[in-house]
């Protein structure tokens, strides 16, 4: 399973959805999907304005979680 750890960096950089959305250019609901684990996929255009974004590696924006 992948799990987004989008609200991590959000706390760290200590900005909000809205914020980042506007700065990003992405929808607000995708970025609310992504902090809140209910998206199904991200796409790699917005998995690389993350990373730019918040000058971090995908890994520090999504993980892998091996299911039982």
């Amino acid at each position: 399973m992948v799990i987004f750890k989008l609200n991590k960096l959000l706390e760290k950089e200590n900005i909000g959805q809205r914020e980042l959305s506007r700065e990003t250019g992405i929808r607000q609901a995708t970025i609310s999907d992504y902090v809140n684990n209910k998206a199904k996929h991200i796409s790699i255009e917005n998995l690389d304005i993350l990373c730019k974004f918040f000058s971090c590696k995908a890994e520090d924006v999504i993980e892998y979680i091996e299911e039982k």
